[in-house]
């Protein structure tokens, strides 16, 4: 083969495009231009975990790689992609997209996983029925992680961090524990782990459920009367000790989530689609019920199987069960399941919760790398003083008193930092903060930004 042949397929092999690329995006007038890519990174047993990576629109070179992860367990990091935070947003009827003006990918690599398998369209060949845990799932995400960067290894030696929402409280912590671990065993591959960010977080189950009470008297959903019968609780709602405990909670219980309030944000109307007062076992990823609690019985499942109550989502349905859209981001043809925002047991997701207090974790990751907790402050499923006070359990060193921070000249939230984390709400903003409507874009984007330049807010 001569020399001139040797360059010539060289330049063939640099300049081929990765098989997973996304060319032509159903529903977008104009394609973007920064790449993205749709495909499956392989896990253990045959897993075929799905993801959805797209590149910075200022220097993928150089910026940083930010992975986001939804929450659940058993809802799909889709509803971050295409709902929240993503450079494209899914319309109200689900048949086209608008651009994101407010992407996180405008200054970063951002890699969406759906995990664990049996969610959104990740799955294994021949299997109908998925078991999965805490530990299990954070190891698998750990394997894909590794795949993506021998996929993509032009980026495996950018910053890279790791961040979720809602029971991301829980895959955040446990995956970048992983990730430390992996990196202190030579046979691994390394990864170059610069930090961490949870938003609304279930960081505690039981100090979730014992700041919420105080949350709904304060914010003035219950009356003095039921907040003096509360008394006999002694500030310990998650685990009633007595029959009137029970009673008092459980008059909470049915205001904050059976009344008609949006519990991922009470400033926000309650979307019609589904009936908030109806509890399914998918919808957990964002509500966490008490033990306690008697659960309804759905009057409409097939329904319900679409949308988490309150939240519209039925236009991720209709637009990722499209023929075209699932050939355009590489969905296996043999994967005949119908894709939606949360997966249960009805449809043969069966997860195990093992970890109840994942804010432990935060001390050894630390030593490591740098954490951001942000709360929006209007949400009830995951409340921002239930986080803040997992953040003060910690007795780290305060570097900064509490303050104010600003985005466009408006007050955006209340910040407190410590030495290695920092710990802010969202001012006016619900469960998932970037998402238009019940969160605040803008105020998002300035956060994350600021956090992965590794600036004060």
């Amino acid at each position: 083969m001569s020399l001139v042949t040797l360059c010539f397929a060289a330049t063939l092999a640099v300049s081929a495009a990765h098989p997973d690329q996304v060319t032509n995006l159903p529903g977008l007038t104009t394609q973007p231009s920064f790449k993205h890519y749709s495909g499956y990174l392989k896990g253990l047993n045959g897993t075929k975990l799905h993801y959805w990576f797209v590149e910075s629109q200022n220097d993928p070179s150089n910026d940083p790689v930010l992975m986001w992860m939804n929450g659940g367990p058993g809802c799909s990091s889709m509803d971050g992609m295409l709902q929240e935070h993503g450079p494209f947003l899914v319309n109200h009827a689900g048949t086209g997209l608008e651009m994101n003006n407010y992407s996180w990918n405008l200054k970063a690599n951002v890699l969406y996983l759906e995990a664990p398998a049996g969610v959104g369209f990740s799955y294994s060949p021949g299997q109908t029925q998925y078991y999965a845990d805490d530990v299990t799932t954070a190891y698998n995400n750990y394997r894909a992680l590794l795949v993506f960067f021998q996929e993509y290894p032009e980026f495996s030696t950018n910053d890279f961090y790791i961040s979720g929402e809602s029971y991301g409280g829980i895959y955040v912590p446990t995956l970048t524990t992983q990730v430390i671990a992996g990196n202190s065993d030579p046979a691994m591959a390394y990864i170059n782990l610069k930090g961490f960010a949870i938003g609304n977080g279930l960081l505690s189950y039981q100090l979730n459920d014992n700041s919420l009470i105080p949350y709904a008297y304060y914010h003035g959903f219950i009356g003095e009367q039921l907040w003096n019968e509360l008394k006999v609780c002694n500030g310990e709602y998650h685990t009633p000790s007595t029959s009137q405990c029970e009673q008092a909670v459980n008059q909470v219980m049915n205001v904050v989530y059976n009344d008609g309030l949006n519990f991922y944000g009470w400033n926000s109307d309650c979307e019609k689609n589904s009936d908030p007062r109806i509890v399914i076992s998918r919808s957990h990823m964002y509500r966490k019920f008490l033990p306690h609690t008697p659960p309804a019985t759905p009057s409409n499942k097939t329904k319900l199987q679409s949308d988490v109550p309150c939240i519209w989502s039925s236009n991720l349905d209709t637009y990722l069960n499209t023929p075209e859209v699932r050939t355009a981001i590489h969905i296996d043809p043999e994967d005949k399941r119908v894709w939606s925002i949360c997966k249960g047991e009805e449809d043969g997701l069966h997860y195990t919760r093992q970890i109840n207090d994942s804010y432990t974790l935060l001390p050894n990751m630390l030593k490591s790398a740098r954490g951001l907790v942000y709360n929006g402050d209007t949400d009830m499923a995951c409340n921002y003083l239930g986080d803040e006070w997992a953040v003060d359990r910690l007795k780290l060193r305060s570097t900064e008193d509490r303050r104010t921070w600003h985005v466009g000249g408006q007050v955006a939230g209340f910040v407190q930092t410590y030495a290695n984390l920092s710990y802010t709400t969202v001012k006016g903003c619900g469960h998932m903060v970037p998402q238009p409507g019940i969160g605040n874009p803008s105020f998002a984007l300035h956060m994350i930004q600021t956090f992965l330049a590794g600036e004060p807010l």
